[in-house]
């Protein structure tokens, strides 16, 4: 009797559990910044939100629209004004000036690879710690000389490598000898 209801309580444990998780994964999905400015042009998804989920994105959309609008942004963020109603204000001001998405929104990055960079992206990890342990350095060092030296940096990486690979391969010829004898 007492085993039953153990292992009785046990599933109903489990399944609170899974409940809670699944809960937790449904909060974090409806609290997608992204997904609240994209549905600004569209109403049905823009209702799905809650004042409560509004709220604890106004800071990020706050900010985001203080890119062009910094000095509305900047008394928006006094403190007193409903933040989901700053996000209602926000949705409103950028419906009624854009027609459609306004790029700006996305701020994006121009990762321009350097011939360099792509030489330095190519050395093995095991190079690169090995090169960190003897100089005493950090990975943020490390990058610093890259950004200094490059050249330099990438010829004592391609030496050290070498270094490497050829004493690697001693100690596998030394094995192979000792094991065949």
């Amino acid at each position: 009797m007492g085993r039953r209801l153990f292992e009785t309580n046990r599933r109903t444990e489990e399944e609170i559990m899974e409940s809670y998780d699944a809960e937790i994964k449904e909060q974090k999905e409806s609290f997608d910044f992204f997904a609240l400015i994209k549905s600004f042009y569209d109403d049905k998804e823009y209702a799905k939100f809650t004042k409560n989920e509004k709220n604890k994105m106004v800071f990020m959309v706050n900010r985001r629209m203080a890119i062009r609008h910094p000095v509305e942004s900047a008394y928006l963020s006094r403190m007193g004004i409903s933040g989901y109603a700053v996000v209602d204000f926000w949705k409103d001001a950028i419906t009624a000036q854009y027609k459609t998405y306004p790029g700006w929104l996305y701020t994006k990055t121009n990762t321009i690879k350097n011939k360099d960079e792509e030489k330095f992206s190519k050395f093995k990890t095991e190079t690169i710690d090995v090169y960190l342990k003897r100089n005493n350095i950090e990975l943020k060092t490390l990058n610093e000389l890259f950004k200094r030296y490059p050249s330099e940096l990438i010829e004592d990486l391609n030496k050290l490598e070498k270094q490497l690979t050829t004493t690697v391969s001693t100690l596998k010829n030394k094995e192979k000898n000792e094991s065949s004898i």
